[in-house]
């Protein structure tokens, strides 16, 4: 059956020429940005069931060893303090640092809202890539 709300989200995005893939059951959708501060990486957009959230997340922004792990949790408080809006997790299980959005939305006009909301996402990413690498370069 699949997400209204993601049905409504692609139709806005194809209006906007923004390239996407809808997954096959109809309930979530991927998308690529190219940003200024980094190469590209995908959203992954999933919508709940009753149409009324949606969870953004990145693909993995960088991946590190383990015994970086520590480092990682410091700089993931230390981003989650300076960019508001969104949260940057540590994936332990992939050893990846990765962003996440969580946003309430309106059926009739969730196409619109969930295209600024990634927009703002991938601009909050991009800009906090410099101070990712300058940690990670360290």
């Amino acid at each position: 059956m699949g997400s209204m709300a993601a049905k409504i989200t692609a139709a806005y995005f194809e209006s906007r020429n923004l390239d996407f893939m809808i997954s096959d059951d109809g309930s979530s959708i991927v998308t690529q940005f190219e940003l200024e501060n980094m190469d590209g990486f995908n959203v992954f957009i999933r919508f709940d069931d009753g149409d009324h959230t949606v969870n953004l997340r990145t693909s993995s922004i960088i991946t590190f060893p383990e015994t970086k792990m520590n480092e990682m949790y410091a700089l993931a408080n230390a981003l989650n303090s300076r960019f508001r809006w969104i949260k940057f997790i540590v994936d332990e299980k992939d050893k990846s640092l990765v962003a996440s959005d969580d946003a309430v939305i309106q059926l009739d006009s969730c196409g619109e809202e969930v295209f600024e909301c990634s927009i703002h996402f991938a601009k909050i990413v991009d800009a906090a890539y410099p101070v990712i690498m300058g940690i990670i370069s360290v």
